[in-house]
């Protein structure tokens, strides 16, 4: 491996005065700045990213941390490709809805010397030290859909996207169609979050303003979600209609919950849509070629990626911690295919509404 020993020598310069020339510092003469350059490139010099590194404190790494790998493949894809274009390496890492764990993993980000982070969060207050520390240093998050107890920051970007608007659209399609017992998915352990609050409460009363009083479309169901969505959606399927009696329409956590959903009902005889209706969360390529196609949320993700990649590089290049950015909000759309449909007769309202067929 060439050296700047190697290039000192050879062009009969001290490595202080090479060293200097290869990063570009106006003390040395362009003359000879150029030709250690020109020198440096013929003999196939490359800089020593970790000597770089331990130097600036920091490696020339990205984290992405994801509570889901399934549902988020291109934008994950897209990042990275931002990061490799920049010189960056993007090291994706799972992020658990464990605190302990989730706590873990930022410390070791902190001590890892990673450049920059782009996460999705659980919740902020249980590493928002350790997120403070890091940024004290002048380097930078994007956070993704950040938690209900996120409080503005130097450093740190919060990127959100609202469903509410697409979430409505839906729902009143569906009342259009018939259908009085509409339901959304909500693994147990983030039952409480402000975004799964304010859908049921939409949901609520949209089917309110239809007659319906009486329905809590919320389904909370213990998982191994995030994991594992589409294990979660066929176990869904089994204790669905136990659970809400006469239910001919869900909302599914995402697309992968769908299709496990769509797959434990169909072994109970229950078609989609003729007996009932699905709307996943993601927009995923998978809904396109799905029998039937799945008619989805899509939530903005490779928008994430853009401006979560455009926010870090820029900080890197040009650092500005003095004031918390301002929160980017972005719109979901509804895609809707086939996998919506009229509600199976007998369906509008009544106490229990549950076909022959969810009997057996």
């Amino acid at each position: 491996m060439v050296t700047i020993y190697d290039i000192a020598e050879k062009a009969k310069l001290s490595h202080t005065t090479v060293s200097m020339a290869l990063r570009n510092k106006s003390s040395v003469k362009e003359t000879t700045r150029k030709r250690v350059q020109t020198l440096a490139k013929r003999m196939g010099y490359r800089p020593n990213q970790i000597a770089l590194s331990l130097k600036k404190g920091c490696y020339k790494r990205i984290a992405f941390l994801t509570t889901d790998y399934s549902g988020f493949t291109e934008m994950i894809t897209r990042f990275g490709g931002f990061c490799s274009d920049a010189g960056y390496e993007m090291v994706l890492m799972y992020l658990s809805s464990d605190p302990v764990k989730a706590r873990r993993t930022f410390e070791h980000l902190l001590q890892a010397g990673f450049a920059g982070i782009a996460s999705f969060l659980y919740l902020y207050g249980n590493v928002k030290d350790l997120l403070l520390d890091f940024t004290s240093m002048k380097r930078p998050v994007a956070l993704f859909g950040p938690p209900p107890d996120f409080v503005p920051t130097p450093g740190i970007l919060p990127i959100n996207v609202s469903s509410l608007r697409a979430v409505s659209e839906v729902t009143r399609k569906l009342v259009k169609l018939g259908h009085r017992r509409i339901v959304q998915t909500v693994p147990k352990q983030t039952v409480d979050l402000g975004w799964y609050r304010q859908k049921d409460e939409l949901i609520r009363g949209i089917l309110a303003s239809a007659g319906v009083t009486d329905w809590n479309p919320s389904l909370p169901y213990d998982s191994d979600y995030p994991s594992k969505p589409m294990e979660a959606g066929y176990a869904v399927s089994r204790l669905l209609f136990r659970e809400k009696p006469g239910t001919t329409a869900c909302f599914c956590m995402n697309d992968w919950f769908a299709y496990g959903l769509m797959r434990g009902l169909k072994e109970q005889g229950i078609g989609v849509p003729e007996d009932f209706s699905l709307i996943g969360f993601g927009n995923t390529d998978m809904g396109i070629y799905s029998q039937p196609s799945l008619s989805s949320v899509e939530l903005c993700f490779t928008q994430f990626a853009d401006i979560g990649w455009d926010f870090i590089f820029r900080q890197l290049s040009e650092p500005d911690f003095e004031k918390p950015p301002k929160e980017i909000l972005l719109n979901a759309r509804f895609v809707s295919r086939e996998s919506i449909g009229p509600a199976p007769r007998g369906s509008s309202p009544g106490p229990d509404t549950v076909s022959s067929k969810r009997r057996k």
